[in-house]
């Protein structure tokens, strides 16, 4: 005689059953972390310094890809981690693809965020130091304000020769 299928004392779908939605969950996840990535991108790569944003008063449309809300997002991430905003959207999209790819959901995801801000706040530090691009027309630097205000502190405390690369 044919058993019954086991059923989860927690909940009510069999455990086949709850593994394939927990699956098709983490790929939709992978899918949306994928876009929140290209948005992050596009708003990055389509930074005009001109644009209107919070400290930029313009009276002309922005010239970023996603209009002005872009603007305001890439003028927002290039001022506090200057070149360094470019590591969130690459983690998101580098954990999406994993997400999407094999549906298996991430270890200890807030350890993987918290690791990620601390990642994105020491690569600002370390880029602090360096001279600016030429076509770099932020006041923060390669660093952001994030990257430069230790480095003030610590050239405060020690000299400006141990913030020079």
């Amino acid at each position: 005689m044919a058993r019954p299928p086991k059923i989860k004392a927690s909940g009510f779908l069999p455990e086949g059953a709850a593994a394939a939605i927990r699956r098709v969950a983490n790929k939709a996840l992978g899918l949306a972390m994928l876009v929140l990535a290209a948005v992050l991108a596009a708003a990055l790569f389509g930074f005009t310094p001109g644009d209107p944003s919070f400290n930029i008063a313009a009276d002309r449309a922005a010239g970023n890809p996603l209009g002005r809300p872009g603007s305001i997002l890439a003028d927002l991430m290039l001022q506090a981690l200057g070149l360094a905003a470019l590591l969130p959207p690459a983690a998101l999209a580098v954990y999406g693809l994993r997400l999407g790819f094999t549906g298996a959901g991430p270890s200890r995801p807030w350890l993987r965020l918290l690791s990620l801000i601390a990642a994105a706040w020491l690569l600002a530090v370390a880029l602090g130091p360096f001279p600016l691009p030429i076509a770099w027309s932020l006041p923060a630097g390669a660093g952001g304000f994030l990257g430069r205000v230790p480095l003030d502190w610590v050239t405060r405390l020690g000299g400006p020769g141990l913030t020079t690369p």
